[in-house]
């Protein structure tokens, strides 16, 4: 784009050629017109259009939850959160889904105990054992603990083919040495949701505060697939999930 800084002709706009001239606080500029530009109908391109489709919408629910955006933006001050998430998660997305080792923090992050996470259309559920190993020990005053659900394979024709949920605990003082056990409780629109899809991805992380709430570190993220039945399940059901699986998982 260049500026005209002499005009013959006074004050111009308009077309040009190829070119547009536009006028932009009290200055013109000359612009390339812009081109008509066609989406790719073939599979590869509705693929990657998907695809990004899902990567945006997930990082979107994970810069929702402060902490876990202030840890992106410590991790990359120089990127804005949403688009380091971007470029981090997108490999571990197909174009319907995303895959076991996607991370919620950009670092690894140390190992929980025993951590594990189940779910109920009413609550989801973690235990967690932190030793006398666990990093920043003595400065280490509570956690919680963050998760974010992709959900696809909707019951219901109507509904959107995936969402997200955000979902956090309450702070939680910290006992070392104890099995700790932190149940979240859903919101009735949450249970509606989960009742409302096939397959429901959770991932959680764990998130260490000191006296003043700040973040300390952040485990490992679990990683849980859960799968309903064909059949909607009403939303104030408690009836569990069937678990398939449940794994730790390295983000790098």
């Amino acid at each position: 784009m260049a500026r005209l800084l002499n005009s013959p002709f006074g004050k111009a706009s308009g077309k040009i050629g190829n070119f547009i001239i536009r006028n932009r606080n009290g200055k013109s500029f000359l612009c390339s017109r812009p081109v008509k530009f066609t989406p790719g109908s073939d599979i590869d391109s509705i693929n990657r259009r998907k695809k990004f489709a899902l990567v945006a919408s997930f990082a979107k629910s994970v810069t929702s939850i402060p902490s876990l955006k202030s840890t992106w933006k410590s991790a990359f001050p120089n990127s804005a959160p949403f688009n380091s998430i971007i470029k981090n998660i997108f490999p571990n997305f197909s174009p319907s889904e995303p895959n076991e080792n996607l991370s919620l923090t950009p670092e690894i992050g140390f190992t929980a105990g025993k951590f594990k996470t189940s779910l109920s259309l009413s609550e989801i559920s973690h235990s967690l054992y932190l030793n006398k190993d666990t990093p920043f020990l003595s400065e280490i005053k509570s956690l919680r603990i963050h998760s974010v659900i992709f959900l696809n394979e909707p019951l219901d024709t109507c509904l959107k083919e995936s969402i997200n949920l955000s979902i956090s605990s309450n702070s939680i003082p910290v006992s070392i040495s104890k099995n700790l056990k932190i149940h979240t409780p859903f919101l009735n629109i949450e249970k509606q949701y989960i009742s409302s899809y096939q397959n429901v991805f959770v991932y959680s992380v764990i998130i260490l505060l000191d006296k003043n709430a700040a973040h300390i570190s952040n485990s490992q993220t679990l990683f849980l697939f859960s799968k309903l039945s064909t059949t909607p399940i009403p939303a104030t059901a408690l009836s569990p999930f069937q678990i398939f699986s449940q794994k730790f998982f390295h983000s790098k």
